[in-house]
């Protein structure tokens, strides 16, 4: 299975959460805030407002960016890469698959500027056919905002029929007059193109409910304690899994494994489910979490030693997971950092390719975070890439 470099927590079995410090992240994104929380206020008088004088509240109308889709396109090939920059040599985002449906923001001659599953980046036209502007077409939509208006017509000043959340899930049927067409629930309408982010996933993912419920805990929590906002982060995750898979049988037996971090000072606190690792990297490499896996448990008990479970053939049975029992449980480490540390957090697919001084090498080598996670992908590739590779890296003393 070919693997991609992604700055997106969500494209992983995979959470890094830095909070309390500034660091210096490969690939971490940001959010605005005071947006929406002025969305939320505005919402909350208004409403109070028309309700006291007996009226029906209308839905307000929250349209967070204006900016329409000039036009949208298929992909011809399997795998095609989405580029950071209009070159060849720039780093890659993710693989695109083939007929997957993206939104072209810009046309510059060689390159597409383009947007899908919530990466924006660069393609060569070669690679995209054009749909003409009232062309149907299916594909799905996340909701990349806090709120946005579901409207009756392609128009910014139509009514408004629904409010969609972040994180929302429409079917997209069709583009018209730079608006999406789309169905959610019972209701058809329209929502501005840009802060939809177009995907052929009909469901979210486990790891993508994962890291968007920790991410929406740990924003709101009044904790200060990173351990405990961990803990109930995960818990909730879990608990949000559950109930989808619970809902559509489809989704039965969905669940993730995750590793987060919070740097205060020079003190990293770290939690786990999983076998998904976080490590330390210096002048020696660190491990820090323990893997929840039925090799690991043999090798704690003595059962096997650790050359054996390397290679052993139930080596991915892992014992824990979010979302894979009623509760979960998840391990929690404290690690003091020294001037310099790297802080690595990936899923297995890189660990199972490469030995720990074969990565802390690569680290040690390379110029910077971008480099280091670049080289670090390729080489597990090289080496068969047998499963997906997420990794982040973070500089926490810079």
């Amino acid at each position: 299975m070919r693997s991609h470099y992604s700055r997106m927590l969500t494209a992983a079995a995979l959470s890094a959460v830095m909070l309390c410090n500034t660091v210096v992240c490969a690939w971490a994104t940001t959010t605005d805030a005071a947006t929406a929380q002025d969305a939320a206020v505005i919402k909350t008088a208004l409403a109070s407002g028309l309700e006291a004088n007996g009226q029906k509240p209308e839905l307000p109308r929250l349209l967070p960016s204006e900016t329409k889709v000039k036009s949208v396109g298929r992909v011809l090939e399997k795998d095609i890469p989405l580029f950071f920059d209009p070159t060849e040599e720039s780093n890659v985002y993710i693989l695109l698959p083939l007929d997957a449906i993206v939104s072209v923001m810009e046309d510059l001659g060689d390159w597409f500027r383009v947007s899908y599953n919530d990466c924006t980046g660069f393609i060569p036209p070669e690679y995209i056919e054009l749909l003409k502007y009232d062309e149907a077409f299916e594909t799905y939509g996340v909701v990349d905002a806090e709120e946005m208006s579901l409207l009756e017509e392609a128009d910014g000043s139509s009514e408004v029929l629904a409010t969609l959340k972040d994180g929302d899930r429409v079917e997209v049927t069709g583009l018209e007059n730079g608006y999406f067409a789309v169905k959610s629930g019972d209701k058809t309408g329209y929502v501005t193109g840009n802060d939809l982010d177009l995907t052929m996933e009909k469901e979210a993912p486990a790891p993508k409910v994962t890291v968007e419920t920790m991410i929406h805990e740990m924003e709101n929590s009044f904790e200060k304690n990173p351990s405990l906002i961990f803990r109930k982060a995960i818990e909730e995750a879990n608990t949000v899994i559950r109930k989808r898979a619970s809902e559509d049988k489809k989704l039965e037996g969905m669940g993730t494994t995750v590793v987060a971090a919070s740097c205060m000072g020079r003190f990293l606190q770290v939690a786990n489910v999983g076998d998904s690792r976080l490590y330390v990297v210096g002048s020696k490499i660190r491990q820090i979490t323990r893997d929840h896996s039925y090799v690991e448990e043999m090798v704690r008990i003595g059962e096997l030693d650790r050359e054996d479970a390397r290679n052993h053939p139930k080596k991915n049975i892992i014992t824990r997971a979010v979302g894979a029992e009623d509760h979960v449980e998840p391990d929690f480490f404290t690690v003091e950092l020294q001037e310099g540390d790297i802080v690595l957090m990936c899923t297995d697919g890189l660990t199972n390719m490469l030995e720990d001084e074969e990565i802390r090498m690569i680290i040690n080598g390379a110029r910077d975070l971008v480099e280091q996670a670049q080289h670090l992908v390729e080489a597990a590739n090289a080496n068969g890439g047998k499963d997906n590779i997420s990794v982040i890296l973070i500089e926490p003393c810079a």
